[in-house]
């Protein structure tokens, strides 16, 4: 809407979020991210984009914060637009959780924290001992805006079933089916319930886990298979080699890097990561819509800033090139074209 806006008024406008490249990036790019992205899905564009590379991207981690000052940050700032929007009648939040609900949901579940994280540990080792095989679904946030807008669900509810019943019908016996829950999920809806009554209903209770917890890149690196809607940890399934299906609107989600034909086949033949488009497609996202830096830190705040004004001032947003050039604007791909 704010992008529509301003297109009306011929005012430039741009999105900036969480990298895809984490930790230490964030996502700059023309008018929006997810759907309306303007980073190019088709795999030779990206080997065009790569191939102007100087060098690498620096994938090294220079900005660490703690959880503390993230979960300090995101209190501060809902509970501000929850109370000083009492002065705005007008104003609708972005989440569909009031803050003085979302944060209390997180008592119940900090309290059989430990025992969790246990359990996942448990479920980590004997994945990462080859005791079984099985696919990895990324749950994300029902509140994601990924998930209410760049995704043809309802609410997650629906695509557990989907995966459940898909799973059920077409996979081998001897497989499981691993779900991890959101670090960040409030729990406020009880996504273990959900997923073991699906899993009931289609008979494959005694094959299907729901962990809170786990080492991701261990599940990530032994999985057969990863699931998810559009989340970035599909990005790192790729860049691991392992099986991707986006099952919504994904900025990764191309032929050579993710499986591009129907659920039913991903459980058995699931299509493989092409390595190099891999590589080639993180050097791009580096060159084109990734600057180096973080929110939470001072120095990283102080570093993506003066990239992102220097970009936008040289209209070098969404370029190729743009840590060293600004070659001639690619045409904007076919269906991300905002």
């Amino acid at each position: 809407a704010a992008a529509e806006a301003a297109d009306r008024l011929g005012i430039p406008c741009h999105a900036v979020e969480f990298g895809y490249l984490r930790p230490d990036w964030l996502t700059l790019e023309r008018r929006g991210m997810g759907a309306y992205s303007h980073f190019p899905d088709m795999p030779e564009r990206v080997r065009a984009i790569a191939a102007q590379a100087q060098a690498g991207p620096p994938l090294d981690a220079r900005f660490p914060h703690s959880f503390l000052q993230e979960a300090t940050s995101d209190i501060a700032f809902n509970l501000a637009n929850a109370l000083l929007g009492l002065m705005y009648p007008l104003y609708r939040m972005d989440k569909p959780y009031h803050p003085l609900l979302d944060y209390p949901g997180w008592i119940p579940r900090l309290l059989r924290g430990r025992a969790e994280a246990e359990e996942a540990e448990r479920v980590t080792q004997r994945a990462e001992a080859r005791e079984f095989r099985y696919a990895l679904v990324a749950m994300q946030l029902q509140s994601d805006y990924q998930i209410r807008d760049n995704a043809p669900y309802a609410g997650l509810g629906e695509m557990v079933e989907e995966i459940v019943a898909s799973f059920a019908r077409h996979a081998a016996r001897e497989r499981r089916l691993i779900f991890k829950l959101h670090p960040l999920d409030n729990g406020i809806e009880d996504w273990p319930a959900v997923i073991q009554s699906a899993a009931r209903r289609h008979g494959v209770l005694r094959r299907t886990t729901v962990i809170d917890g786990g080492r991701l890149d261990v599940l990530i690196r032994h999985a057969d298979g990863v699931l998810m809607a559009n989340s970035t940890v599909g990005l790192h399934a790729i860049r691991a080699g392992t099986p991707v299906l986006a099952l919504g609107e994904a900025i990764f989600d191309m032929a050579g890097l993710t499986h591009q034909g129907p659920l039913s086949a991903f459980w058995e033949a699931p299509e493989p990561v092409d390595a190099s488009l891999a590589e080639d497609f993180v050097t791009a996202l580096a060159e084109t819509i990734q600057v180096k830096g973080s929110f939470y830190a001072r120095e990283g705040r102080r570093l993506a800033q003066a990239e992102i004004v220097r970009r936008v001032t040289q209209d070098l947003v969404n370029e190729p090139g743009a840590f060293v050039s600004s070659p001639p604007r690619l045409p904007v791909s076919r269906h991300r074209a905002g």
